[in-house]
């Protein structure tokens, strides 16, 4: 048994209350194993990037290289797209390491990347949505000047909406980076709804720098714990270390 005084501003001792310890209430210890994180690159190959598609290619090779001296087992995936039904798995889920080697899939497919055609954001991000993995880390940037025209603009923005409220579901991450005279507007809508960052492709360190800021894990809060009085209980937590009274019953 003992005693908590409860003192005023002046410390005069007001109250004093009685505690008696129930029972220490222990958490399993948290999962320290490494989470498998993906990066799923979204290009934008239609017509009117033709002339950033070589800002965007050395842009892409710069981000890969950045990517793989802090993550060497990072897995990639490079989707890119044009009109609707235009949409190529260049890379699926491969890891970074084998993707950016002399002899890997990363320098072949962004070397084939060329303007063509129009542009349908909506089918290349189902794509992205299928590569993605319960328990992994994801993250899709989507590379483009942000012009949905196919089949319509207005159907384009209905079919980007919807996929991102799939997305909104998962523990999946969306940013985009804007190229030329984008539709700043329509990438800026979507990565706002994607949890991400739109930013203007300015220098590959500069983009690096944003993306990664935005992904960014939360700072780690330990899972809440209820308490419960018996009988209507008044239930008063006490640190010693801190020399602090922690009120309420409850969560």
């Amino acid at each position: 048994m003992s005693y908590i005084p409860l003192v005023s501003i002046t410390g005069t001792t007001v109250r004093t209350l009685r505690a008696t310890p129930l029972h220490v209430l222990e958490r399993e210890p948290p999962d320290t194993s490494p989470v498998k994180s993906h990066l799923i690159l979204v290009i934008d190959q239609s017509g009117s990037m033709y002339y950033s598609m070589e800002e965007m290619r050395a842009t892409l090779t710069k981000l890969l290289a950045l990517e793989e001296y802090i993550n060497d087992s990072l897995l990639v995936s490079l989707v890119s797209y044009s009109g609707k039904g235009e949409t190529y798995l260049r890379i699926e889920r491969e890891p970074i390491a084998s993707v950016m080697s002399p002899r890997g899939s990363g320098p072949t497919a962004i070397e084939s990347l060329r303007a063509t055609n129009l542009t349908c954001i909506s089918g290349a991000l189902k794509v992205a949505r299928s590569l993605t993995r319960a328990g992994e880390a994801t993250t899709i940037v989507l590379h483009s000047d942000g012009y949905a025209n196919d089949p319509s603009p207005y159907a384009e923005t209905t079919s980007i909406a919807d996929v991102l409220s799939d997305l909104s579901e998962e523990s999946v991450m969306l940013s985009t980076v804007s190229y030329g005279n984008a539709d700043f507007a329509l990438l800026d809508m979507i990565a706002s709804k994607g949890g991400g960052v739109c930013v203007q492709a300015r220098g590959a360190g500069q983009v690096f720098d944003a993306l990664h800021a935005a992904s960014k894990p939360a700072a780690s809060v330990d899972p809440a714990i209820t308490v419960t009085g018996a009988n209507g209980a008044t239930l008063v937590g006490y640190s010693k270390s801190a020399r602090r009274t922690f009120w309420g019953t409850g969560e």
